[in-house]
């Protein structure tokens, strides 16, 4: 049986991303062993709303979405963790089946399957365990998967937000994507708006029947770190996504160079924009930073593609996991040093006074780290820049797919 038609089955295809998913999954292990025990705060709270997430309690009970899947696979409560371990080895099975879907070859969908398991979408919580923003990873890969299918679409939409409203915020991307595939604007709007009314209706539901919900719209206005803590979050935003990420990043700025997204030329920098739009609200920076693994995942298609892609690839996966394991910075109970430090400075002192400090205190003192982290990034996009012209190619030559596999 040739690949395409071993892709045109979806069981088998299901059955490989499972087995890929779960051998990924163990290697991701050996980089950084899992944490067996809910991680505190969001984790915590998540594993105890597993317990019964059908009685509407907790910290916040409209995220319900990884509560009531735990409690379905009978891995609630104090097992938890266990499905938080199953999350990762879904969302890596998902990417698996994503790239095979767009074409790839199976090694090549390995080798991004790896990329994503020993990055920051997967290693961040092995530690960080019982959160639901693995869940959100799939369902954005099955979005983007399924844009071109308005009923499909907005109801993954929807489900994201029972996940984690944070979805909300990369509305202006996702009305993007739609337009492009339907060249009509007012009926993405308004499906969009629909989504989020059912979403308002579902949070009147929790509030009549269970706990208020938490973290509503008036609650992220009158919380905000802007415009100074804002900018200090952006600046460790480029930390985290180095050290999460590592050369790795050197293919996702060849896919913005290249358009290797599909996102056209506004969709990456309305996707930047509403990933660096959370930290006006939000100082999970960490978290935060993971959003890089679905340009990462769509950019690493094409460039496995090219001639000499390959190779170059898997010796970045390979400096990826070295740079990882020497530079990630172990989190314990409190958080790593960067997690701390705005903490600290947002949270414990107050918000006024913590983005003034930020500038006058903490950069000052860490004018080495900053020329250190400034200087990693050029070279990353120097090099994702450089790449581009290795990788050029002419045009009579036809990118390997499952079509069109190298031997």
């Amino acid at each position: 049986m040739t690949p395409s038609a071993r892709a045109e089955n979806p069981f088998a295809l299901w059955l490989q991303a499972a087995v890929v998913g779960a051998a990924v999954l163990g290697l991701a292990w050996l980089l950084q062993p899992p944490l067996m025990v809910p991680f505190p705060g969001h984790g915590e709270y998540f594993a105890q709303q597993s317990v019964d997430p059908w009685s509407l309690q907790g910290k916040f009970p409209q995220r319900i979405l990884w509560p009531a899947l735990a409690h379905l696979c009978g891995l609630g409560g104090a097992r938890s963790p266990i499905f938080s371990q199953l999350s990762s080895g879904v969302l890596l099975a998902v990417v698996f089946w994503f790239c095979r879907r767009r074409g790839a070859a199976a090694v090549d969908a390995l080798l991004v399957t790896a990329a994503v398991g020993l990055t920051g979408a997967v290693q961040l919580y092995q530690v960080m365990s019982c959160h639901s923003d693995t869940w959100n990873w799939i369902l954005m890969l099955l979005l983007v998967h399924h844009v071109a299918r308005r009923f499909v679409f907005w109801p993954l939409v929807l489900l994201a937000a029972l996940s984690h409203e944070m979805i909300f915020f990369f509305a202006p991307w996702l009305v993007y994507l739609r337009w492009r595939e339907t060249r009509r604007l007012l009926p993405e709007v308004a499906a969009l708006a629909l989504c989020a009314g059912l979403y308002q209706v579902w949070r009147m539901v929790v509030k009549s029947y269970g706990a208020a919900p938490s973290f509503d719209v008036h609650y992220y206005l009158e919380n905000h770190w802007l415009p100074w803590g804002t900018l200090g979050l952006w600046l460790l935003l480029v930390l985290l996504l180095l050290i999460e990420f590592g050369p790795m990043l050197v293919v996702v700025v060849w896919g913005w160079r290249e358009n290797g997204f599909g996102w056209g030329r506004w969709g990456p920098w309305l996707y930047g924009g509403c990933v660096l739009s959370l930290m006006g609200f939000a100082y999970d920076v960490p978290r935060f930073a993971c959003y890089a693994f679905l340009p990462l995942v769509l950019a690493s298609i094409p460039m496995l593609a090219r001639p000499r892609g390959r190779a170059v690839y898997a010796m970045l996966l390979g400096f990826s996991g070295v740079s990882y394991f020497a530079l990630h910075l172990r989190m314990g109970q409190d958080g790593g040093w960067v997690f701390d430090l705005t903490r600290r400075l947002i949270q414990e002192n107050g918000v006024l006074e913590a983005h003034w400090k930020f500038f006058t205190e903490a950069l000052p003192r860490a004018w080495p780290w900053a020329l250190l982290v400034s200087g990693l990034a050029g070279a990353v996009v120097v090099a994702g820049r450089r790449l581009g012209r290795y990788l050029a190619v002419s045009a009579a030559i036809v990118p390997r797919t499952t079509q069109n596999a190298s031997p």
